[in-house]
């Protein structure tokens, strides 16, 4: 699945859904992200977002985070893996990275 700014690859891993995402989250590229968070069937007790390949999320982008935390709760757990060092300021700064585990 794809935007023009946003590359995102949905693949199972062991216990785990991942997403691999590549590009931008914000405004424009941020309804591609929440319709395959939409798809991801709940039966998956982790999901796993790579961010490392991200180099900007906007306060969209990060809505979409916490939305789905809280659609996970209270048995799933939300994992962000390698954000980019400017995403993990953001997550820092706005305090979300303490809902999540970030990794």
């Amino acid at each position: 699945m794809a935007s023009a700014l946003l590359d995102i690859d949905v693949c199972p891993n062991g216990d785990a859904m991942l997403l691999v995402l590549r590009g931008e989250i914000d405004l424009v590229s941020v309804e591609s992200l929440r319709a395959c968070l939409e798809e991801i069937d709940p039966k998956w007790h982790t999901l796993a977002v790579d961010m490392a390949g991200v180099s900007f999320i906007d306060s969209a982008g990060i809505s979409a985070l916490v939305e789905v935390h809280q659609r996970l709760q209270p048995d799933g757990v939300l994992e962000v893996w390698r954000p980019s060092e400017r995403v993990r300021t953001v997550l820092e700064i706005t305090g979300v990275g303490e809902l999540f585990k970030v990794i």
